[in-house]
Formats: C-alpha cells, structure tokens, sequence
C-alpha cells in the first residue's frame, strides 16, 4: 500500500510540476540542510514567488504534501483523503509559484535517486559529514549519496569547508559547481561586529544579521550565492538576508534563568555540528560556560569512536561544566571529556539534565544545548 501510494503521489507531483513555470532549488547534505532551505526561501521571496519545504517534510512523499499544500495524516486511511485532493490540484489548478526550494532527506544509501524527478536547476550540497553511520557505514557513502544530485542537477554550490574536494572530484566532476567556504572566492568574514559576505561580484555587510556562529554564517553566505545566481541584485538580497531568523532547534539564542543565555540547538546531533557549537560556544564571553551534550543517533558501529571525538573536543579550560545526556553520551563522550579534565555530571533523562543545569545558572551564564532527536530529547532540557 505504502509504494502504491508513493508511485500515485510522485505521478501526481510530476504532472503538475510539469504545468509550472517556476525554477527549482534543491539541498542535500549530512548537516545544515533545514536552516539553508527555509533561508534560501526567505531571501528569494524578495524577488520570486517561492514555495518551500513544509515543517521538516524532506522525503518523496514530503515534497507533494508541500507541493500540494497538505499535512501529512494522523492515521493511515487519512492518505485517501490527501491523494483525492492531490489529483483535483493536479487536475484543475496550475502552479503560481515562480521558485521552488526544497530540502532533500536521505537516510540511507539511494534515498537521494528518488528526488531525480525534480530536475533541479541549482543544488546545495552543504555537508558531506557523519550521518546515520549505521547504514551509510563509511564517509565515502555518505559523500556519494550527498552529491547524488551532481546525477540530475543543471549546477551544485558546494560548502568545501565541509565537503572535501576529492569527494567533489569524484562524484560531481563535469558539472557547473560553485563553491562557497572559508578559503573559497564567495566567502564571509568577521569584522567586530559587522559580517561582511562576498559573492561573485556583490559585497553585502551589515551587523544586524540574526544567524550566530559559523552554521550562521554558512547559511547565509548559501543563501545569497543562490539569489546571486539566480539573478538577484546585491541590496535586495541584502534585504532578505536581514529577515532570516534561526529554525527552532538550531543555534537559537534563549533568554535563560537568573540573566543566564541558553543556545538551543537540540534539533539533532553530529560529530561536525557539535564542533562547530563547542566553538562558538568558546568564543563568547561568560562567567561560566555549560555543555549540555546530548547522545548522537544512528552513528552505528561508529558510536563509540565518534563519541569519543565529541569528547576530546571538550576543553576544561573554556568549560566550567559538561551534562551528558544518553547511554552513549554518558559512557563514551563523558570519559573522554573528563580525560581532558573536564567537570561532567552524567543524565538519563532530559529533564534531569535540565534540572542538573538549572542549579548552575547565574548572570553572564552560557549554556550550549546540543543533542539528536528521538530518545534524546534534550529540547525538554532547555525548557527547563
């Protein structure tokens, strides 16, 4: 039932895909990929009419229910009901958007293939790093699977500082590829408090961006290299890059207890994104600094080695507290981190590695709250 229904969604998403008249712009990636997209669509509509990704909806089947305006339903007879409502829009309505921009899941090898229908004319590609190692196995799987789209796309905008350039060599050679990045041409600095970001031949700085660290500032060096290459002048995409506020769950800066700041990035987990976290986390100015690290899913046979990576990135000489959250956490992560010197305090459940924290908080306090999603659920920390 579940692959009649994907055959008739896909068919009905193509047909009416193929009525419209409107540009397509895809990300994949192991990291990143939900904050680039809803930003990429936040500075197009300066200039497009755009539809994006609804909620977090990056499978085959996710892409007609944004396509179609629908919500995935609570029980399984409720998917009648949406294809009835899917051919009616396929049937007698057309598309009046003029750009469409949509996040691309893939949680094991092939899922990326399934998006080929697309025929994108840009594709991001914003990370080639550790994701649901317990099927991908190797990086090499996973930097394949992420540059899939080089298969169907008119051009990729590669992150280099996370996608290596023998990956790139090796499955995207041929194709029109820019690239974006620390050491590349289209890049973005820091200048006190003014973030300057180049692309091609735009210069855009301001210093009131809403996006922090260095995920942040990706995000928006992505975000205006796609409007530049889409045609976009410099100040209207300035104007859009100043609307970009951060996705829940990803490097949002909290007000917290007692003139504490809390930085909710608890969507999800992985080795890379914990690091760049830990490093803006260090770079702030605070009386205390706090980890609150939670487990990282589907790291696979990998868990172990990658927790303890996380762990030896743990410097107690910029933290004044690490709260582990999860088995893997507290077995691999907590010994490594207190190897280093680290004071850890070790959790089972969310909440009481929010109360754990809590006790800490004083003024100028930072907390840094990172961890995957089901099981995890170190979002029930921050509330606390």
């Amino acid at each position: 039932m579940e692959k009649l229904l994907d055959i008739l969604f896909l068919t009905l998403t193509r047909l009416y895909l193929y009525k419209g008249k409107h540009k397509t712009v895809v990300v994949t990636g192991s990291i990143g990929k939900t904050s680039v997209t809803q930003a990429v669509a936040t500075v197009l509509a300066e200039q497009f009419v755009v539809k994006t990704t609804k909620y977090n909806y990056n499978t085959p089947r996710g892409v007609s229910m944004t396509v179609f305006d629908l919500t995935i339903p609570v029980r399984q007879t409720g998917w009648i009901g949406l294809l009835c409502r899917a051919l009616g829009k396929a049937i007698f309505t057309w598309p009046k958007f003029t750009m469409l921009v949509l996040e691309l899941g893939s949680d094991k090898p092939g899922d990326v293939e399934k998006f080929a229908f697309l025929r994108p004319d840009l594709a991001v590609v914003t990370a080639t790093t550790s994701e649901h190692m317990e099927f991908f196995k190797t990086i090499d799987a996973v930097a394949k699977e992420e540059l899939g789209t080089a298969v169907y796309a008119n051009e990729l905008i590669i992150n280099t500082d996370l996608v290596p350039t023998k990956y790139i060599k090796e499955y995207a050679s041929g194709l029109p590829t820019t690239s974006y990045g620390t050491n590349a041409t289209n890049t973005v600095q820091v200048d006190g408090n003014q973030v300057i970001i180049s692309v091609e031949d735009s210069r855009i700085s301001s210093t009131d961006f809403n996006l922090i660290g260095a995920s942040g500032l990706s995000t928006l060096l992505a975000s205006a290299l796609v409007a530049k290459h889409l045609g976009m002048d410099g100040m209207t995409i300035k104007q859009g890059l100043l609307r970009i506020r951060p996705v829940a769950g990803r490097m949002n800066k909290l007000v917290g207890l007692n003139g504490s700041v809390i930085i909710d990035d608890t969507y999800n987990s992985s080795p890379e994104a914990v690091k760049v976290a830990l490093d803006y986390l260090y770079d702030q100015k605070a009386t205390k600094r706090i980890a609150l690290l939670g487990m990282m899913n589907e790291m696979g046979a990998e868990s172990a080695k990658l927790h303890r990576r996380v762990g030896s990135w743990c410097d107690p000489s910029k933290l004044s507290l690490l709260v582990t959250l999860g088995e893997d956490a507290n077995n691999y992560l907590a010994e490594e981190a207190e190897k280093n010197g680290c004071k850890v305090i070790r959790t089972n459940l969310p909440a009481e590695a929010g109360e754990v924290s809590q006790k800490h908080l004083s003024m100028g306090t930072v907390v840094l709250a990172k961890g995957s999603q089901n099981g995890v659920y170190a979002e029930e920390a921050v509330k606390l």
